[in-house]
């Protein structure tokens, strides 16, 4: 995704951001929005797991900036929470609007034979349902 399309647009709803989720939904007021989700395969659990912020005060917002890190199980300055599993990925993202930041954490696990990455896309074809 191109990040900087996300630039100066205006936050419209954000729903699914809670801990457990597997889909999150940010649109905008011109009607794209971003989706996060995980394509599920057989063995891989792949969920949002923390949320910092309150999700509600950037309805309305504008957004300046979406930063996303990943890091994986074992990784230096990384405290493992799930022992259990062979791998892990973390999917850290901040996003920076008018408002503050909004934080979120996206965790993976499985036994390493699968993927544990988070898709992140912007559909801008959605313009033409804003009134809807």
């Amino acid at each position: 995704m191109n990040k900087d399309k996300l630039f100066m647009r205006t936050i419209k709803s954000i729903e699914g951001l809670h801990d457990g989720s597997n889909e999150v939904l940010i649109t905008f007021m011109d009607g794209a929005r971003i989706r996060q989700y995980h394509s599920q395969d057989c063995c891989e659990y792949v969920r949002v797991a923390q949320v910092d912020g309150i999700i509600d005060k950037h309805i309305g917002a504008t957004i300046y900036e979406l930063q996303e890190k990943v890091s994986y199980k074992g990784d230096p300055g990384i405290k493992d929470l799930n022992e259990e599993e062979e791998s892990v990925t973390y999917a850290f993202y901040t996003l920076k609007t008018s408002k503050g930041y909004l934080d979120w954490r996206w965790t993976g696990e499985s036994n390493g034979y699968y993927s544990e990455d988070v898709e992140c896309e912007l559909d801008e074809h959605t313009k033409k349902n804003v009134n809807k």
